[in-house]
């Protein structure tokens, strides 16, 4: 029996198991060819989610993100003319940002709540303009509101500059300080009986 040759059946079993495991290795190969990063996600969220376990969550780096510079708008009383009459009488904003500002639909106040909207308007990065409170014609250094009479008043005044949103830009008083006429503080709502 020791010179037997091995019958057909005894090398076959083997033979299909190695075809069967072969059929099944270049099957996966493929598979994983065709799906390549779809299982490298998978193999990714697997490793990520065991370091997570054991580790903690990483930190996240920060990103550099550019700061926008933005207008900053000033009332500028070194270049206004407050009190007198309504031909002598001016108020001057500067742009002190690093940027042009667009005040299309800005406006000014004065305690009194008399109010100028600006007109379609861009002020560069270190130009002033000038509000005169009489009549002209507008230009790049130069607003008229077209009143005749006074605006702001001999003994003191507050000017108030709010931008397109409504929000307080700036505000600058001189002489006796005036009430001011920002929002008042809201009231808290009523409370409510228990039962």
């Amino acid at each position: 029996m020791h010179g037997e040759t091995p019958s057909w059946e005894k090398i076959q079993r083997p033979v299909e198991y190695a075809l069967i495991a072969a059929l099944v290795a270049i099957v996966a190969v493929g598979s994983m060819i065709a799906l390549g990063s779809q299982i490298g996600g998978v193999f990714s969220d697997v490793h990520y989610g065991i370091r997570h376990t054991l580790f903690g969550t990483p930190t996240p780096v920060p990103t550099a993100t550019a700061t926008p510079v933005l207008p900053q708008v000033v009332i500028d009383p070194d270049c206004s003319s407050f009190g007198g009459s309504a031909k002598h009488a001016w108020i001057c904003f500067t742009n002190r940002g690093g940027d042009v500002a667009e005040m299309t639909g800005w406006s000014v106040k004065d305690a009194a709540k008399h109010r100028y909207a600006f007109p379609e308007f861009q002020l560069k990065s270190g130009a002033s303009v000038i509000l005169h409170t009489g009549r002209g014609s507008d230009s790049e250094t130069d607003l008229y509101w077209g009143r005749s009479e006074a605006v702001w008043n001999d003994k003191g005044d507050t000017a108030y500059l709010f931008d397109g949103a409504g929000n307080l830009v700036d505000e600058y008083s001189y002489g006796k300080k005036q009430t001011p006429i920002l929002i008042p503080k809201p009231t808290p709502p009523p409370i409510s009986p228990l039962f």
